[in-house]
């Protein structure tokens, strides 16, 4: 897998997790403890945030950061 797969695969399953939350994208920012700004980079800008970000959304929202990003389905 590339770069640019991984970081799209991040992107595409962070923002299933969010759609499927219901949330606004504020809320669900705010419940993990990060930034509403940190979600835009995410999906807007194509960024794979820090390790603490990646470890705040996985435990908020019971996901796995291997399944996140992308290293097991």
């Amino acid at each position: 897998m590339t770069d640019a797969e991984r970081i799209d695969l991040f992107s595409e399953r962070l923002y299933k997790v969010w759609k499927e939350s219901g949330l606004s994208k504020g809320h669900f920012a705010e419940l993990a403890g990060v930034h509403r700004n940190t979600l835009y980079r995410i999906f807007i800008d194509k960024s794979i945030p820090n390790g603490m970000t990646i470890a705040l959304l996985c435990e908020a929202y019971s996901i796995s950061a291997d399944w996140l990003l992308g290293l097991k389905d």
